[in-house]
């Protein structure tokens, strides 16, 4: 998932696996060939072709992806809230669902 990045150019941190916390904005500071860096992380550098932390210099687990957009990240909730509703809806015994709106939700799955 290589993305062109640039020095300067703003990025999204959308945090995971450690509790509620706020998606932060950063700025790229360096560039290598497999890590970028962003100001305000000092001891953190990232995957270029993950988006993810690294976390190895820090002994901790990786626990940031950024992105290029914060409309990416809310994309990506919205996505993820939705397959749950789906999965939630689907995980049935047959009878939830009249023939109609089965044949509905093929027609809306098959487009």
């Amino acid at each position: 998932m290589k993305k062109a990045l640039i020095v300067g150019q703003t990025v999204y941190l959308n945090p995971y696996g450690r509790g509620n916390r706020e998606i932060q904005e950063g700025i790229i500071s360096k560039i290598g060939k497999k890590y970028f860096e962003i100001e305000g992380f000092h001891r953190d550098r990232f995957f270029i072709d993950t988006m993810r932390h690294d976390g190895g210099k820090t002994g901790y687990g990786c626990s940031w992806t950024v992105y290029l957009s914060k409309q990416e990240i809310l994309d990506e909730a919205e996505q993820n809230q939705l397959r749950e509703e789906l999965r939630k809806a689907f995980a049935w015994d047959g009878k939830k669902f009249t023939l109609e709106q089965l044949r509905k939700i093929k027609a809306i799955i098959i487009e």
